[in-house]
């Protein structure tokens, strides 16, 4: 995507890795890249994070989620409380992101 003339936000949780991505992108094609470290399972957070995206650049063209977390063990060993963690980070956090960004995109109806 770097190397396309678009204009990014780098979010995750680690902002130093963040960071490393960002520096290891060619922006010479693109207008920008910026970091905004984010954290799925803070739930009360994510609509002032995506507010601070669209104010980055002015707003929300695309937005990709592929954030998430895994658990690599039998379900009958996995905890109540892994399984809704689970569900806060991938599902949850998605949604929150998708839905406070969806607010931009139908009111330019873009």
């Amino acid at each position: 995507m770097a190397k396309l003339p678009v204009r990014l936000i780098l979010s995750a949780r680690r902002e130093k890795e963040l960071q490393r991505v960002k520096n290891a992108c060619d922006q010479s094609a693109n207008k920008g890249i910026e970091v905004l470290p984010l954290d799925l399972e803070a739930a009360n957070t994510l609509e002032d994070v995506t507010r601070k995206a669209e104010s980055l650049f002015g707003r929300i063209d695309i937005l990709i989620n592929n954030g998430g977390m895994s658990q690599r063990d039998m379900i009958v060993n996995t905890s109540l409380e892994v399984d809704r963690r689970l569900m806060e980070v991938n599902y949850f956090g998605s949604i929150a992101l998708s839905k406070y960004s969806l607010r931009g995109m139908i009111d330019r109806k873009s």
